[in-house]
């Protein structure tokens, strides 16, 4: 979809796809630690440039033994608004999530997954079709979440395991839904 063309960076980076066009800059980064504090090497507001100037990482962050963590980033030519320039902006629209947390980022990737899954298979009415099910989903957590609340740990998954075993029941037979 998007033309790309071959470089070889040399040693770190070595050959990486850039969009055609697109200026490259070697720049200082970080590392993926949420503290920075006593880090020499790292430029925690690096990530904030990137996306300040709608441009993509290519390659790293790696680390530098003299230089330190460093990253080559490909920015859009002034003025462009191609699709690329859009699938940047759209990407970055999206609701961060705690990257600190495994779980989460695995939940993000997922996510993102299903709906590329949904949009190749049933397109757009795929797609809708995934956030209706997820929305679903979400409310189903909040309202269990809700529910559990008002109990003690010490009975929390017996009284949950009653509530599922009567929900399952409920829907198959006919009950509810």
């Amino acid at each position: 979809m998007f033309k790309k063309e071959t470089v070889d960076l040399g040693y770190p980076f070595g050959v990486v796809e850039v969009p055609e066009g697109w200026e490259l800059v070697e720049m200082d980064a970080c590392c993926s630690s949420s503290d920075h504090h006593s880090h020499p090497y790292c430029d925690p507001l690096w990530g904030e440039r990137v996306a300040k100037g709608g441009g993509i990482v290519v390659a790293g962050p790696t680390l530098d033994p003299v230089s330190g963590w460093k990253a080559v980033v490909a920015f859009p030519p002034e003025g462009v608004e191609d699709e690329l320039v859009e699938a940047i902006k759209a990407s970055r629209s999206l609701p961060a999530t705690d990257w600190e947390d495994d779980e989460l980022q695995d939940a993000a990737f997922a996510a993102l997954g299903d709906a590329l899954r949904a949009a190749q298979l049933d397109g757009l009415e795929g797609l809708r079709e995934k956030a209706r099910g997820a929305y679903h989903y979400l409310r189903l957590m909040e309202a269990i979440l809700k529910i559990a609340s008002s109990r003690d740990d010490e009975n929390l998954f017996k009284f949950l395991e009653a509530v599922y075993e009567i929900y399952v029941t409920d829907h198959k037979s006919g009950v509810r839904g």
